[in-house]
């Protein structure tokens, strides 16, 4: 989306998109919006949250590479069209994000240092397919799985504070990677644009009207690609 892309430029980022066409971003807000029949404060709202989402993911994820925010933005509109209040709800979807965001980023115990996995749908798919039959009807940026993730996060707090085996703290100002291959940027950039070729990102969230496929197995089919392209580690 221009403006949303407008916003990361204005942070010194380069708002790079994973889709393989390339195609032009979203139109502007006012055309994106014309058919929705929001009122003009719920519009505003809805704005300006997109682009404090846009800036405290940036904030956060300053080493992010892919920054696709047109399916995130159709979700929250959905979500605010069939709320009973609106500006509430965007408000409240902001505030959630942000602490998500406060949560997973560099700056934190957890310390990842991409929003890929979030932002294209490799947890969410994961989440669901482990009950499908219960969460299949979940979307990957519907509040009912953000609040699943925040309340992951602070799970995760906890544990690095322990300093668990699994999860523990980071030493020499490193990042934290949980998986077994390399994903300094050359490698990260190489695995999420080859998945996006193929058709195999979960969530397509550079496409407004996106269908997420949750029933992929993303996390095998990357992990078959990092050792196809020999980058396992």
């Amino acid at each position: 989306m221009p403006w949303l892309d407008a916003v990361l430029l204005d942070h010194g980022l380069e708002p790079r998109t994973l889709d393989p066409r390339r195609a032009p971003r979203c139109e502007d807000p006012s055309r994106w919006l014309a058919d929705t029949h929001l009122e003009e404060g719920t519009a505003g709202q809805l704005l300006s949250s997109l682009e404090r989402i846009v800036v405290e993911s940036a904030r956060h994820f300053p080493n992010n590479i892919f920054w696709d925010f047109g399916y995130l933005a159709e979700s929250l509109l959905r979500q605010a069209i069939a709320a009973r209040d609106p500006i509430e709800l965007i408000q409240g979807y902001e505030l959630l994000y942000t602490r998500i965001m406060r949560i997973y980023g560099g700056s934190s115990s957890v310390g990842f240092q991409y929003l890929h996995d979030f932002l294209y749908g490799f947890d969410w798919s994961k989440w669901v397919r482990n009950d499908p039959d219960t969460r299949r009807q979940v979307g990957p940026f519907d509040r009912a799985y953000l609040s699943y993730v925040e309340g992951r996060g602070h799970e995760l707090l906890r544990l690095i504070a322990e300093d668990d085996a699994k999860y523990p703290r980071l030493r020499d100002g490193r990042y934290r990677n949980p998986f077994a291959f390399a994903r300094d940027p050359e490698a990260e950039s190489l695995v999420m644009t080859t998945l996006a070729a193929r058709g195999l990102v979960p969530v397509a969230a550079w496409e407004r009207t996106a269908v997420p496929a949750w029933w992929r197995p993303a996390q095998r089919l990357r992990e078959e690609l990092v050792v196809e392209l020999g980058l396992a580690t």
